[in-house]
């Protein structure tokens, strides 16, 4: 037989290489060249997931076992958004109502307080952002709010809104510490103003 000339088994074993290139294995290996070979076709593997990033093993790993490993080891946490809080301090119940649903309704997470006392306590338990609050509290008064939010606790960039029907105490609340004053009935306009300025949700929110 001369060198090159394939006989008609070789070239269709050829043809039959050349259907499955990568998918044929065979049998009865380790034994003589010369034996026969039984081809068999292996089907691929089907993988959960196929993700197009490869920079990173240990990340496509953890889609199967949810195990952090990759940059999910390094203990990055992801803060979350918080919701700007106004603590509103009022011993009227309409009042307290009317600017919980008011507030509640543009973003805000509203607290309560019917007294000067449990104003103060509030605040230090859930550090509001800004403190609406009536001059005329029964056990401490707005004044005294203030000045112990400002003077004993150093809360310095705790915004402090007093909302009074009086207006005769506006220089008296500034030289206690207040951030500004609203006469009762309540300017809605004036207050929005208040808010974008002291405590505006969509920025606040953004940099949570």
């Amino acid at each position: 037989m001369s060198v090159g000339v394939q006989t008609p088994a070789q070239r269709s074993a050829r043809l039959v290489l050349n259907k499955f290139p990568r998918q044929l294995i065979f049998q009865n290996k380790g034994e003589d060249d010369s034996s026969p070979k039984t081809p068999i076709v292996r089907q691929p593997m089907q993988y959960r997931s196929r993700p197009n990033d490869r920079s990173s093993l240990g990340e496509q790993r953890a889609l199967f076992d949810g195990k952090p490993r990759g940059r999910a080891a390094s203990g990055l946490q992801i803060s979350l958004p918080k919701t700007p809080t106004i603590l509103v301090a009022d011993d009227s119940d309409d009042t307290r109502q009317m600017l919980q649903v008011l507030l509640m309704a543009k973003g805000y997470r509203v607290l309560e307080a019917r007294d000067g006392e449990q104003a103060v306590e509030i605040v230090q338990q859930e550090g509001p952002g800004l403190v609406l609050l009536d001059l005329k509290l029964p056990r401490l008064s707005g004044l005294g709010v203030i000045r112990l939010l400002r003077n004993d606790l150093k809360l310095a960039d705790l915004a402090l809104v007093v909302i009074s029907g009086y207006d005769h105490q506006i220089d008296a609340v500034r030289i206690a510490g207040g951030d500004d004053y609203l006469v009762k009935p309540i300017d809605f306009d004036r207050l929005d103003e208040i808010l974008n300025h002291y405590l505006p949700v969509m920025r606040n929110a953004a940099s949570a």
